[in-house]
């Protein structure tokens, strides 16, 4: 047999002995060889191992944090929906606007909570209960039901078989510097600028008004004047409309601590495909929110779905009897909403793209 190795000499007292060969064969190298590549290929598939491992587990964080910030944004509308300040209710708030409250579908802060139920797969507004047409949308003549046409949705975009969440309310506003009469402009505080062209209420802790401020004007002592012309569209005000009833006012002597001014908040989530791509270079879906008269706005990257359940009172016991479908709960008294979102980890791993469903439930505060 052919030895392949070193040849050794040995020295015996003062002379060199022979040489003698050592090493190893043929046969040992090749058996070595295997050995090697077994072990090579075993490092190679824990590595490749692990980076799919960390692979899933970058795509399951992702995930859940898509969902957590998606739950929390619609968490925080659902919980203020129906606040308008002090102790006003929804239904007390009288508009001074010239359109009626369906024309006015950005600011109707009488309706808390109303939802779409999505149920075709078309994409058509009619797949949707009630029908997306109520919604501040384009139109090919320009936009429809929408103050700004900048501000309009893009209702073919939305995804088909997803649900559509609106919630509205006041925000916290400014306090009234000094009693208001019935026709007079109002100043408030300096807690909060308001703009030119906004909507706003005007609340205490028995009534409220709901006005579109025309112009703004500081005063001397640092609070703020807003002005409220007349106009003649839908959005503008009633001409010689009064902010309360003859012989009432707000911020006299007797609701002076609750008199404030708030700007109008109606949150819209809907999902719609993201301006992003993945690594496969496809649109994943989005949570988008469009705010009263603003346009709307891509929230959160990753959410394939958007699904709804409204907590419906059915005896007027004020508790939840059961939850139901939108197109389910037309007309019910909603006391709380039940709400899911499909996130997915965007990018694929291992070829496809990870997904899961997570839900919370709200209560509504009013």
């Amino acid at each position: 047999m052919l030895d392949v190795g070193v040849r050794v000499v040995k020295r015996c007292g003062g002379a060199m002995a022979p040489a003698s060969w050592a090493g190893f064969s043929l046969m040992e190298l090749l058996v070595a060889l295997a050995l090697a590549s077994l072990v090579a290929a075993g490092i190679s598939g824990f590595y490749a191992a692990s980076g799919r491992t960390n692979a899933v587990a970058t795509g399951q964080a992702r995930l859940q944090e898509s969902a957590r910030y998606a739950l929390d944004f619609i968490a925080r509308s659902v919980r203020a929906a129906g606040y308008i300040g002090c102790g006003a209710a929804p239904g007390d708030v009288r508009k001074l606007l010239r359109g009626d409250w369906r024309q006015l579908f950005e600011l109707n802060v009488r309706v808390p909570v109303e939802a779409f139920d999505g149920l075709g797969q078309r994409g058509q507004l009619d797949d949707w209960t009630p029908s997306l047409a109520a919604l501040p949308q384009r139109a090919s003549g320009g936009a429809m039901r929408a103050y700004r046409a900048n501000g309009a949705m893009d209702a073919s975009a939305l995804t088909p078989g997803s649900d559509v969440l609106v919630a509205r309310y006041v925000t916290d506003g400014a306090r009234v510097a000094a009693a208001i009469a019935a026709a007079d402009a109002p100043a408030v505080t300096s807690d909060a600028a308001f703009d030119a062209d906004a909507f706003a209420v005007i609340a205490d802790c028995e009534k409220a008004a709901l006005f579109r401020i025309s112009a703004t004007e500081s005063l001397a002592d640092g609070s703020q004047r807003l002005r409220r012309s007349a106009g003649t569209g839908a959005f503008d005000n009633v001409a010689g409309a009064a902010l309360a009833a003859s012989g009432e006012s707000f911020g006299g002597p007797t609701h002076a601590a609750g008199a404030a001014v708030g700007r109008v908040a109606t949150d819209i989530y809907f999902v719609a495909p993201s301006r992003g791509a993945n690594n496969r270079g496809a649109r994943s879906g989005a949570l988008w929110r469009k705010r009263s008269t603003e346009r709307p706005a891509e929230l959160v990257e990753g959410i394939e779905a958007l699904q709804v359940l409204l907590g419906i009172d059915a005896d007027g016991d004020g508790a939840v009897d059961r939850y139901a479908h939108p197109s389910a709960a037309a007309g019910m008294a909603v006391r709380a909403v039940r709400f899911a979102v499909t996130a997915t980890s965007v990018d694929a791993v291992d070829g496809a793209v990870l997904r899961r469903a997570f839900s919370r439930t709200v209560a509504l505060r009013n």
